[in-house]
């Protein structure tokens, strides 16, 4: 290389480096033993990633102009427990310049979790009413967590990273089979066998495969009639499901609606199960083999969704990215307060019924009409635009992963994985707002 073309190409390196360092993006560090009376360094990291965010809020409304690399959060490997939903607003926007990134640090590993710990574990004193003889010298037992003051309410248990199995019968995945299905008198008519378990329906649900949906129904009670039983259940399930027209339960002699039968310690008769006692809320658990609740983590969740990213059409977010995150432990409590009745989708109905005289103004032929709600999701994007998703995970939750709900454009997302869910992995644009029926075609102004 000549004198004069080495001079030229170290003059092009020096430049870029002088670049890269105006371009070098602003860095606010995260760790799980941090402190946010701390600065948020790589040194001195923060403790809570909302107090990184608000710092790199502070620093866009105070600077003169984006800093023009962006703004990094970047998280440490680690668990970090939310109190509540991590909220971004459009004063945490970037730009296509300058975008906010939420990080996990090289290599590391972080997780955002809507989980409490439970625990200590221990034997019970004496023997438990109503649990089977075969698990009476298996269980544990631990005092349900408290969060915010109150009680936690659980519809799933994770032990490690495995889940456990709410108290069922039959097990091992194996289903009844309906015998009837009475619309008028709002009963489910089942072999006696299949509810001979059950002394009191306090807590029973009936989860039921109908066409192509599944529905959770509350047992209110049940009346043994020889070979058969009768069972009707609470309200407004009970209305909803045996009004609406489609789905239903497929009937005789066709194979007859599959079911199984979830939530009471009468079930609980097997390692890998476990269920809730009310009032007190005490938890029951038959460890798997090698389980050791003394050093595995046993979670459960209580919040519905970890992330929420809203703005308005007129002030969207803008510009945010999530990079290698892990987003677990979502729970969703409807079902056990209304039961669960859905159209498709997972979008449960909110009242449903079969017209008298087929129909509408929007259309002649229909003969039902329904409307209905939608199902939270661990991370629910309104009113924003390029908000990406590379590299995360989604693991463990009760209802959806990430919904791009409304008002969502331009969004990404990549190289991500979705495991463990209990409703979408992906839930994408508006089905229907909750006040408009379901079959008026969907033109919002």
């Amino acid at each position: 290389m000549s004198p004069k073309h080495h001079r030229g190409l170290c003059a092009v390196l020096l430049g870029l480096g002088l670049l890269v360092l105006r371009a070098q993006a602003a860095e606010f560090w995260v760790a799980p033993g941090g402190n946010d009376g701390n600065p948020g360094t790589r040194d001195l990291p923060l403790a809570s990633p909302a107090q990184a965010q608000r710092k790199a809020r502070e620093l866009r409304r105070l600077s003169a102009a984006p800093p023009p690399g962006g703004v990094r959060i970047i998280l440490r490997g680690g668990v970090y427990r939310l109190a509540s939903a991590w909220w971004f607003r459009p004063e945490d926007s970037g730009t296509a310049a300058s975008s906010t990134v939420v990080e996990a640090a090289p290599g590391e590993d972080p997780v955002l979790s809507g989980g409490v710990v439970v625990g200590p574990w221990r034997k019970p004193a004496g023997e438990i009413d109503g649990l089977p003889a075969a698990a009476q010298e298996h269980v544990w037992v631990a005092d349900a967590p408290t969060f915010g003051g109150r009680i936690v309410e659980c519809r799933q248990l994770w032990v490690g990273n495995r889940k456990a199995t709410r108290a069922r019968t039959p097990n091992d995945g194996a289903m009844e089979r309906l015998e009837g299905w009475e619309r008028a008198a709002q009963e489910a008519v089942v072999p006696a066998a299949a509810v001979a378990s059950i002394g009191s329906p306090d807590g029973v649900e009936l989860v039921i495969q109908q066409q192509w949906e599944i529905a959770i129904l509350r047992l209110k009670s049940l009346r043994v009639e020889g070979a058969t039983a009768h069972l009707t259940f609470q309200q407004p399930e009970s209305r909803i499901e045996f009004e609406h027209p489609w789905p239903q339960p497929i009937l005789p002699p066709k194979g007859g609606g599959a079911f199984f039968l979830v939530g009471s310690v009468q079930f609980l008769d097997q390692p890998g199960e476990w269920c809730q006692q009310s009032p007190g809320g005490r938890i029951i658990y038959w460890p798997r083999a090698g389980e050791d609740l003394t050093r595995a983590p046993v979670v459960v969740p209580v919040l519905q969704t970890l992330v929420s990213i809203e703005g308005t059409l007129g002030r969207p977010v803008s510009h945010v990215q999530f990079k290698g995150i892990g987003f677990e432990h979502t729970t969703w409590l409807r079902p056990a307060a209304a039961g669960h009745v859905p159209l498709q989708a997972g979008m449960y109905l909110l009242d449903a019924y079969k017209l008298p005289t087929p129909g509408t103004p929007d259309k002649a032929t229909l003969e039902n009409q329904a409307w209905v709600g939608r199902m939270p999701a661990g991370v629910a994007v309104r009113g924003a635009n390029h908000i990406d998703f590379e590299r995360c995970r989604f693991a463990h939750m009760a209802a959806s992963g990430v919904d791009f709900m409304r008002g969502a454009h331009d969004g990404v997302i990549e190289g991500c994985v979705f495991r463990d869910v209990g409703g979408n992995g992906i839930q994408l644009g508006s089905f229907q707002a909750e006040g408009v029926e379901t079959h008026v075609p969907y033109n919002p102004t």
